[in-house]
């Protein structure tokens, strides 16, 4: 997209609404001056239309228009033509001209404010939903979207009916699922005093771990953080077992699989709700408050803990070893499970 372009396309659309009203204005100016100055030729052959005092009057305002702007004309332009004055024609001409350029400015204008206006609403949505831009779901509607810039009002029609066919094909994508957050406890403070090649090594072979784990859990979508994962998973049972599964894990990890000094310590933050969820779509690029939830419930754990809210505990198949907290995260009261007692090592 050239840059030009690009620059328009992330404006407002209210300087765009704004200058289509104006050409609009103008086109209507000349479209009535226009009426002005013809209408004694047709009222010419209408009976008694001098006794109709507004008839009267628009008369009168053709007439002083015609001989201000006729004076002006006449100035620039030549109005003598084939031996007759042709003032007034020109300027019937010249006006007929200025409105259908008005007309037609005010036209793309705004087709451009309705453009920018969709595309914030399409926008918005997408986010909502979780979709990417490029979404397979949203194609059809993402191109006619970009049809509509120099488009017509039909364009805008059939968007909005796109529009509500894109959203009732994605109602079906709704569903279920839950999202486990993990970071590691730290990692700053592990890497001080260690050398770059086992720094390396050690989060290369986390990141092995994990993944492992994640894989065996049936995991359906994760994104990677430089020190964390955001994992989703069908159902809120096997988001929770895969949490414990990592912190019990690290015990064997750390003794036999690290070199750093440091032991790797993590929280982990689960949730479960109703998540729109786009097959194309990184779990990255995916925005919805459950799987922020899940986000702040690990940043509020304790280390070797698995958080999630009361709502979560409860339709849990396993619910040993969770216990009440005193923390309330988004509204939601949390209880967490620890890796304490339960086959992990705290770390040092």
């Amino acid at each position: 997209m050239p840059e030009h372009e690009a620059r328009w396309t992330n404006m407002s659309p209210i300087p765009f609404l704004m200058a289509s009203w104006f050409a609009r204005l103008v086109a209507i100016g000349a479209l009535v001056l226009i009426i002005l100055m013809i209408l004694p030729y047709p009222l010419q052959y209408v009976e008694n239309a001098d006794q109709y005092e507004y008839l009267q009057k628009a008369v009168d305002l053709g007439a002083r228009a015609r001989a201000r702007l006729g004076a002006k004309v006449q100035q620039w332009v030549p109005t003598h033509i084939a031996g007759a004055d042709r003032t007034m024609w020109i300027l019937v001409g010249g006006f007929l001209l200025v409105e259908i350029a008005a007309a037609r400015v005010g036209g793309l204008f705004g087709a451009r404010a309705d453009y920018l206006k969709l595309k914030r609403k399409v926008e918005t949505w997408q986010q909502e939903m979780g979709l990417a831009k490029d979404s397979a779901v949203t194609s059809s509607l993402n191109a006619k979207l970009e049809a509509l810039k120099e488009g017509s009002k039909g364009d805008r029609e059939e968007l909005l009916r796109i529009f509500a066919e894109t959203k009732r094909k994605l109602s079906g994508m709704g569903r279920e699922l839950a999202f486990l957050s993990i970071d590691i406890v730290d990692s700053t403070k592990m890497k001080i005093g260690e050398d770059q090649e086992t720094i390396e090594y050690d989060f290369k072979q986390y990141k092995t771990f994990v993944d492992e784990i994640l894989k065996a859990n049936g995991v359906i979508k994760v994104a990677w953080t430089p020190d964390g994962i955001m994992a989703c998973f069908s159902n809120i049972d096997t988001a929770v077992k895969t949490g414990k599964d990592v912190i019990r894990g690290l015990k064997q990890f750390n003794r036999d699989v690290k070199l750093m000094k440091s032991d790797f310590r993590v929280r982990c933050g689960v949730n479960s709700g109703y998540v729109y969820m786009d097959d194309d779509v990184p779990l990255e690029e995916v925005s919805d408050r459950v799987i922020d939830i899940a986000g702040h419930m690990q940043k509020h754990a304790e280390p070797m803990t698995v958080s999630v809210a009361k709502t979560v505990v409860e339709p849990l198949t396993d619910r040993e070893g969770f216990q009440e907290t005193p923390k309330i995260v988004d509204g939601y009261q949390v209880y967490a499970w620890s890796g304490e007692g339960h086959g992990a090592d705290g770390g040092s």
